[in-house]
């Protein structure tokens, strides 16, 4: 299950790995992996859009667009991101695809079909997470 550590390595990977990458097309797998926007729309909002940061509040991952958009996962109990190569391509429980440059692919997988995404704007990433409590990174934590 993906705590907030694990997300937290997620967050350094995807950092490292794909901020830069420019997103060729998205394919949603399983719709259940949307809310708030229907399926076509949510793999709409990802094409030609580069992938200008990463970043977690709370346990979730925060994929920051250009354009000041962002990609919002719940990863829940066993959602997983998986950047492969050309040649590899996990083939189970995928929901979401990412092709990026350099025929890279981002695949969202989870076998419990749990994990859940939107993508927001500015004012609409502030409301989802407006509510959460202070972060345990964060100066404003304490004992």
């Amino acid at each position: 299950m993906p705590e907030l550590p694990e997300v937290e390595t997620i967050k350094e990977d995807l950092r490292e790995l794909v901020v830069g990458s420019r997103i060729e097309g998205a394919e949603v797998l399983d719709p259940a992996l949307v809310e708030g926007l229907s399926p076509e729309e949510f793999a709409r909002g990802f094409e030609g859009r580069e992938v200008t940061g990463a970043r977690r509040r709370a346990k979730h991952l925060i994929l920051e667009l250009d354009g000041e958009r962002y990609a919002v996962f719940q990863l829940k109990i066993g959602g997983q991101l998986l950047l492969v190569p050309p040649a590899g391509e996990p083939r189970t429980a995928l929901m979401l695809l990412l092709r990026l440059d350099e025929g890279r692919r981002l695949f969202l997988r989870d076998e419990t079909g749990f994990t859940r995404a939107r993508l927001l704007g500015s004012e609409g990433l502030e409301a989802r997470l407006s509510e959460i409590g202070p972060e345990p990174f964060g100066e404003e934590f304490s004992v």
